[in-house]
């Protein structure tokens, strides 16, 4: 049988007819749809445009408060430490104190279920204390370099705008 005869034969037994009737309505119901989910995602790309407009507007401005306060700033960076060193307070309490309480618990499930909470609790501090972290050095190195931060946040607004009819600025 010829690959032309098998075609065929399946063509038929699957009423190939219905698939043709089907893909009319189809095609028809896809272009008049298109529209409107083009519209949706344009919309959705201003929207996320004026929002990272908006959250670099709020850092310059937070970043020349803190350029032109060093007080404030130097305020700012020692709660910040003070706050990591009370959660890595935490941290060895929770390392040494939970472990402990494996010879007093018989209870195998709940053996496992202190050391599951104790590594939880490790890794979630852990990890508030790096964003923390990161979040303060990052303020440092902007307000430490301001003019060069700004001409690049200047740059970025510029970027985002790029084919965009959006119309926040960062100030001068």
């Amino acid at each position: 049988m010829t690959n032309f005869n098998r075609l065929i034969t399946i063509l038929e037994k699957n009423n190939w007819w219905l698939s043709i009737f089907f893909a009319i309505p189809l095609a028809v119901a896809a272009n008049l749809i298109t529209p409107k989910v083009q519209s949706f995602f344009e919309t959705r790309s201003k929207e996320a445009a004026l929002e990272q407009l908006e959250l670099l507007s709020e850092q310059l401005t937070r970043t020349e408060f803190f350029a032109n306060s060093p007080q404030e700033f130097n305020q700012y960076l020692l709660a910040q430490l003070i706050t990591i060193a009370l959660l890595g307070a935490i941290l060895q309490i929770s390392s040494v104190l939970l472990p402990a309480a494996f010879p007093i618990i018989k209870n195998k499930y709940a053996r496992i279920s202190l050391l599951v909470i104790s590594q939880s609790i490790i890794v979630i501090i852990s990890l508030i204390i790096i964003f923390i972290t990161r979040d303060a050095l990052s303020d440092y190195y902007r307000v430490a370099n301001f003019d060069e931060y700004k001409e690049s946040l200047q740059e970025r607004v510029d970027s985002i705008k790029g084919d965009s009819e959006l119309t926040p600025e960062v100030s001068d």
